[in-house]
């Protein structure tokens, strides 16, 4: 069960910095990534990504060390405000430098082009805007999946990322209710592979 999930963490990299995030159709995401996920690339890194004169009070900084972001110089603010934003070409640089270097780490650790032993049916529940993840990782997994593999996908708009939206049309709740019913109903009893063709549900 893929709960506003990722296919690929080098792709969402990607996107976090700035650079779109396409789907497998081609498709092009147009929403602007949350602020924090640069810092989920980064934080793993910071030796990398910071020089080492600044790491000791960025890194107190990010954190949350009581009185570490005042103590900030001003250069060093400045840099960590272009480590979030990626405002700068030389901090693009960076990233894009970052994540070819590691790309085998997030390969493996992605379900993209790992998904061919999968045996068990698929469920994809996704927003249909996400900042944080966007729906084209969703699209992703759909295509991905084995063709013996029985899946079910739902990109609604009453979701929020990993939560449900306040508001939509009834018929979007109705759609989220029997999707969860089914999956419910699935993971009661024992699952088989289907004996017919894949479903993939709109």
């Amino acid at each position: 069960f893929s709960l506003t999930g990722y296919n690929d963490i080098t792709r969402l990299g990607h996107y976090y910095i700035g650079d779109g995030e396409a789907g497998p159709n081609g498709d092009s995401e147009q929403t602007v990534p949350g602020g924090w996920g640069t810092l989920l690339i980064a934080g793993q890194y910071m030796d990398e990504m910071v020089p080492a004169a600044n790491l000791p009070a960025i890194q107190a900084a990010l954190d949350g060390q009581p009185g570490a972001a005042e103590k900030l110089t001003a250069e060093q603010r400045t840099y960590l405000r272009d480590l979030q934003t990626v405002a700068s070409p030389e901090m693009h640089r960076r990233y894009i430098e970052l994540l070819d270097r590691h790309r085998e780490e997030m390969d493996a650790v992605s379900p993209h082009e790992q998904m061919h032993g999968l045996r068990a049916k698929l469920y994809i529940l996704h927003p249909s805007v996400d900042v944080s993840i966007p729906k084209e990782e969703a699209e992703w997994d759909v295509r991905d999946a084995p063709s013996s593999v029985e899946v079910h996908a739902l990109i609604t708009p009453y979701m929020q990322h990993a939560t449900l939206g306040p508001k939509a049309p009834l018929r979007e709740k109705i759609r989220i209710g029997i999707f969860l019913g089914h999956l419910l109903d699935d993971v009661s009893r024992s699952s088989r592979l289907p004996s017919t063709g894949p479903t993939r549900t709109p």
